[in-house]
């Protein structure tokens, strides 16, 4: 199923999710990581797995430290490099 993860329906072994950063149209550019990592636990089954692309820019340390605070057991999967573009 392919949807608006805030509006959300039901209970889910697995989200995976690429939330919006950089041109998230907030003033908190994490608005959409937090809410994320806020709010998760109302669509994952018990023993779900939420997996998310982050950009470095987004300050990884904090969501580690968010996923800490809100009981998520989390490892990073992978990383890669490319070239920085200018979002704003």
């Amino acid at each position: 199923m392919v949807a608006d993860w805030l509006d959300v329906e039901g209970d889910y072994d697995l989200v995976v999710t690429n939330p919006p950063f950089c041109k998230s149209g907030k003033r908190n550019r994490r608005y959409f990581i937090d809410e994320l990592i806020l709010n998760a636990h109302e669509c994952l089954r018990p023993r779900g797995r939420l997996v998310f692309v982050q950009s470095s820019m987004a300050d990884i340390a904090k969501s580690q430290r968010r996923l800490d605070e809100n009981g998520f057991d989390h490892e990073i999967v992978d990383c890669c490099e490319g070239p920085f573009r200018d979002y704003y």
